[in-house]
């Protein structure tokens, strides 16, 4: 369960640097993720490094799709029309 404990820890962090989230906002994910990899290992018998890896793995596919949205979103702001 270490390797699960340093996944959840590193995908958080990468969470708050790469997608820029809040620390908070990535904390409480964080508490999903040990959830989900509970019942991973327990009820689907899958082993704490395959659970590791894809716990990384979705972080850092989260922040990027996070980061690249919210770059969207800003380009598309369209500038206001003065009077």
């Amino acid at each position: 369960m270490i390797e699960v404990a340093g996944a959840i820890l590193v995908a958080v962090l990468v969470l708050v640097y790469l997608g820029e989230f809040g620390a908070a906002i990535a904390a409480l994910f964080g508490v999903l993720l040990i959830v989900a990899a509970a019942v991973l290992v327990y009820f689907l018998r899958l082993t704490t490094e395959e659970v590791a890896w894809g716990i990384v793995a979705a972080s850092i596919v989260i922040s990027t799709i996070y980061r690249e949205a919210n770059g969207e979103a800003k380009r598309d702001a369209r500038p206001q029309r003065s009077r």
